[in-house]
C-alpha cells in the first residue's frame, strides 16, 4: 500500500454533498457527463455484473483499497463514466476498450483502462459451443438485446478472458498513488460493472464482439427446441474454453 493510498481524505458523507454539487453543475468542458452510483450493500445482481465486479476487485490486490473504491461508488463520487466500445481488430490492451472515469476525492481524478481483447482462437471456440446450445427462445432474447443464462454463465467464469486480469488491463490515473490499481482506477472499473449488471451485452460490446455471432442457426433447430432450456456449460466444455 502506498502512502497516498492511505494518505488524508474526507468523510464520505462529505464527499459525496460535493460530488453531487458537481454532477448538478459540471465544467462545461467537460460536455454531457453519466454519473454512475449503487447504493447499498449488494451492489450488483447479475451473473455477470457480479463477476465482473468481483474480477476487478480481485485486479485491485489490496482490500483497503477495494474498501474505498465502494465506498466512492456508494457515494456518488464517480462523476462521469464514458465507455469505450472495443475494436474486434485489436491486439493489445491499450487498443481495446473499456471506459474513462472521472472521480471525486480531494480532488477530482481522470482515469482510463482498456481491457485486453480475448484471443482470437478462444473467441471462435466459444462461439461454436454456445451456439450449439442456444434455443431459438435464446436467439429472440439475443435479438431483444438480452443474454440468455447459458451465455452469462459461461462469460461470468473467473477465468473468462473478457473478464478484468491482473496482467491484461491498461490502466492511468492523474493521482499520486502511481499504482496501476488506485482506488479512483478501481471505482471506475466497478462502476463499468454496474453498467454491466444492467446491460449484460455491454461486456462483448466493450470487447468490440458481435452479439449476433452467437445466434443459433434456425434452419437446424429441432422440433420442440424453442421449449428446451438451454443447458449450463459441463466440466468438460469449460475446460476446454477456459483452461481450468
Amino acid at each position: 500500500m502506498s502512502w497516498y493510498d492511505s494518505g488524508p481524505s474526507k468523510p464520505l458523507g462529505e464527499l459525496k454533498e460535493e460530488a453531487l454539487e458537481l454532477i448538478a453543475k459540471p465544467p462545461k468542458r467537460w460536455g454531457a457527463i453519466r454519473p454512475v452510483a449503487a447504493e447499498g450493500r449488494q451492489q450488483t445482481r447479475t451473473l455477470l455484473g457480479t463477476a465482473f465486479f468481483e474480477a476487478s476487485l480481485r485486479y485491485a490486490g489490496s482490500a483497503s483499497r477495494a474498501t474505498k473504491a465502494k465506498g466512492y461508488l456508494r457515494h456518488h463520487c464517480l462523476v462521469d463514466l464514458q465507455v469505450k466500445d472495443g475494436d474486434a481488430r485489436a491486439t493489445t490492451a491499450r487498443e481495446g476498450g473499456g471506459a474513462d472515469g472521472r472521480v471525486y476525492g480531494l480532488e477530482t481524478y481522470e482515469t482510463a483502462f482498456r481491457l485486453k481483447p480475448p484471443p482470437k482462437r478462444w473467441w471462435r471456440n466459444a462461439v461454436a459451443s454456445l451456439r450449439a446450445q442456444l434455443t431459438p427462445a435464446d436467439a429472440s432474447a439475443l435479438a431483444a438485446g438480452q443474454l440468455p443464462a447459458a451465455v452469462e454463465a459461461a462469460l461470468s467464469e473467473p477465468a473468462c478472458p473478457l473478464l478484468p486480469q491482473r496482467r491484461g488491463v491498461a490502466t492511468s490515473c492523474d493521482c499520486l498513488d502511481g499504482d496501476s490499481a488506485c482506488k479512483h482506477l478501481l471505482c471506475t472499473m466497478l462502476g463499468l460493472a454496474v453498467l454491466i449488471d444492467r446491460d449484460p451485452l455491454l461486456l462483448l460490446r466493450a470487447h468490440g464482439l458481435d452479439p449476433a455471432a452467437l445466434m443459433p442457426d434456425l434452419a437446424e433447430a429441432l422440433p420442440g427446441e424453442a421449449d428446451t432450456p438451454a443447458d449450463a456449460l459441463d466440466a468438460a466444455t469449460a475446460a476446454d474454453l477456459f483452461g481450468f
